[in-house]
């Protein structure tokens, strides 16, 4: 949750709105040279270890894929072409369509108020709309992590019911809707839910049948029942930071929309052609899928600087080359799907070791083929640095322990120290969130405020200077959660 994968994936990016679909030919045809630099993108990966997929299409057609490192390390089962891939967050976009299709289709408006389909969910004084969920401007909280905070895991289950719970749980939102955006994995779940409660069908039943099938995708399906079986899957696996190697991730979680969509590269291909020709990216579709949302304000739904959230895709330039991709990261699986509609250029990377940062797989495929056509220079890497945090004192380590409580979660937290950083014990189980672990050690902000660059706590103390409470002001993609203190 707090790797540097989120700004990896979007790394490659700089500036850009609109996309045109000019067919600028690439200069230098696939040749032995273009092959030997794509497979040594990935000579980092070890035959014996987890590694990924690369898919390259150009004229809508497969222009190179192959297979690096294993996609089941029990069997010894080596990647290929045909591996089938969990693809996380880059599912996005596939759920986005959907409910784009159920719109034009008259069943629903995107600019409808999402209470009238999921009334769980309360009301903040401000209507939320679908076209909010899509572009990442609802305020609703990310609901990973909120069960991240509550003490779940990836390898833990928990349902529809239990997530819509959590969410009508939440007394505030995190901004009001279309003030900004940010990233919540909460509005593509209620994408799902809305789409079942709307048509009867599943996420996974609506998509099959308006964009799979359409496609002739028959290795991709949305994954919302764990037995269902997976011929030629790849295996997620974590880096086992402890002992060295290789664990086993995945998750039992059967909750789509924010992800859950399995496929690989010749799927995407596939896919891919059709934004060219049309059959399911209508004109409509296509124009809403990459059209930035807008916020209030009037303008574009800003994910970092120049880089914009249209409908399950992020809009930005590689160097001044225009692109649409998204990346993904869950359960041990790191994926990126990018594509250049100038060039008629795209790139898929699908990774099964938490490791492997797609993206910059992709980024390095791209240059092979776009090298003479960038315009800008390379992004630097403003890498957030801890270099002006003062050391946190014993002394505000101390005051800090304690049990606290969170109304919104609905859990205790039990905070001890460890060394000069803080470990949380979180609800009955109790789960053990380390800070240490993490690599996010902890310093003095000032003002009262504990943290580092991801996560941001203001101490609250009363008049005696005794702290009564924590107010979790920035954590992560979550604001304002307020633990009260309840030992005494």
């Amino acid at each position: 949750m707090f790797s540097s994968f989120a700004k990896a994936s979007l790394i490659c990016g700089i500036s850009l709105f609109a996309i045109s679909c000019s067919d600028q030919k690439i200069q230098e045809p696939l040749s032995a040279a273009n092959i030997a630099a794509m497979d040594d993108v990935f000579s980092n990966i070890e035959a014996e270890a987890p590694g990924c997929v690369l898919g390259v299409m150009k004229d809508g057609k497969m222009l190179y894929q192959n297979g690096y490192g294993l996609a089941n390390l029990e069997h010894n089962i080596p990647i290929t072409p045909d591996t089938v891939f969990r693809i996380a967050s880059t599912s996005k976009q596939f759920t986005a369509m959907s409910t784009i299709i159920l719109a034009q289709e008259g069943r629903i408006s995107l600019d409808d108020d999402i209470r009238k389909y999921v009334p769980e969910m309360p009301d903040y004084g401000e209507r939320i709309t679908i076209q909010n969920l899509i572009n990442h401007t609802s305020g609703i909280r990310d609901f990973l992590t909120l069960f991240f905070l509550k003490g779940y895991k990836d390898q833990d289950y928990y349902t529809e019911v239990e997530l819509l719970e959590m969410l009508a749980r939440q007394k505030e939102l995190d901004f009001m809707p279309g003030e900004k955006m940010s990233y919540s994995n909460s509005g593509y779940v209620l994408q799902s839910i809305i789409i079942e409660r709307v048509t009867g069908k599943t996420l996974a039943q609506y998509a099959k049948e308006k964009i799979f099938d359409p496609l002739g995708m028959k290795n991709t399906h949305f994954h919302n029942d764990i037995t269902h079986l997976i011929k030629n899957r790849a295996y997620g696996y974590t880096p086992d930071l402890k002992d060295g190697g290789y664990k086993v991730g995945g998750t039992p979680q059967e909750l789509i929309g924010d992800g859950g969509v399995f496929t690989t590269v010749g799927d995407l291909a596939l896919y891919d052609n059709d934004f060219y020709e049309g059959t399911v990216w209508s004109p409509h579709v296509k124009e809403n899928m990459i059209t930035p949302g807008l916020q209030n304000d009037g303008n574009p739904a800003t994910y970092f600087p120049d880089v914009y959230y249209a409908g399950g895709l992020i809009i930005g330039k590689n160097r001044g080359v225009p692109y649409v991709r998204h990346a993904g990261q869950f359960a041990g699986f790191i994926t990126d799907f990018i594509r250049y509609p100038d060039h008629k250029l795209s790139v898929a990377v699908l990774c099964n070791g938490g490791d492997l940062i797609a993206p910059e797989y992709t980024g390095k495929i791209s240059d092979i083929f776009l090298e003479a056509h960038y315009t800008e220079a390379e992004a630097i890497d403003e890498t957030d640095t801890v270099e002006n945090y003062d050391e946190i004192t014993d002394a505000t380590l101390d005051a800090i322990v304690g049990t606290y409580y969170n109304e919104d979660l609905d859990v205790n937290y039990k905070i001890v120290r460890k060394g000069k950083s803080l470990d949380l014990l979180i609800g009955k189980r109790p789960t053990r969130v380390s800070f240490e672990d993490l690599q996010l050690p902890i310093f003095d902000l000032g003002d009262d405020v504990i943290g580092n660059q991801y996560i941001k706590i203001n101490v609250v103390k009363d008049g005696q200077g005794r702290v009564t409470a924590l107010d979790f002001t920035d954590f992560s993609v979550v604001k304002n959660l307020y633990f009260k203190r309840i030992d005494g």
